[in-house]
């Protein structure tokens, strides 16, 4: 019996000492609203979830990229929604440093109602940066999925889903 209260304290310390923060992305036409949710154990990096919710209320998307051990998962490092509010982006990190060299790079298409891993598509993504304008273009920079040689990528994701 003390032992099993010695363990739900010591598992409310540990959540205690997580910080969260949440960050709002509000689609330039304010229909929709991206939630990015992070979670930070002591001494570790962050990991995200992601949220998507229309104006009236509907939950669009709701995923999470954390990991038990809080060294498997992905935190988002940057987001935004593309000039005409179809596309929302963001980059990615290993929360356990793994692989340094790639920023897994999704958007979320809101025509599609899914969500789309753009590495699959072009290539690995090597930056967590990236830039948007014109509608919904993309540009960043990685290696071309044919032959893993340096590209930098300017993508028009309307296009980009039809090639799916």
């Amino acid at each position: 019996m003390l032992s099993s209260k010695i363990i739900v304290i010591g598992a409310l310390l540990v959540y205690c000492a997580m910080t969260q923060s949440k960050r709002e992305f509000i689609a330039p036409n304010h229909d929709a609203i991206a939630y990015v949710l992070s979670l930070k154990a002591p001494e570790a990096t962050e990991e995200s979830r992601i949220k998507i919710v229309s104006k009236t209320g509907n939950v669009l998307l709701d995923t999470s990229f954390s990991s038990e051990d809080g060294e498997h998962g992905l935190g988002v490092v940057k987001a935004s929604w593309t000039p005409n509010s179809k596309f929302f982006v963001f980059s990615t990190s290993s929360s356990g440093g793994h692989q340094p060299w790639h920023s897994p790079t999704f958007f979320y298409s809101v025509k599609l109602q899914k969500l789309i891993y753009l590495d699959d598509l072009v290539g690995v993504i090597t930056t967590p940066d990236f830039v948007l304008s014109a509608e919904d273009s993309l540009y960043t920079i990685g290696k071309r999925k044919d032959d893993l040689e340096d590209e930098d990528f300017a993508i028009k994701l309307s296009k980009l889903i039809h090639l799916k």
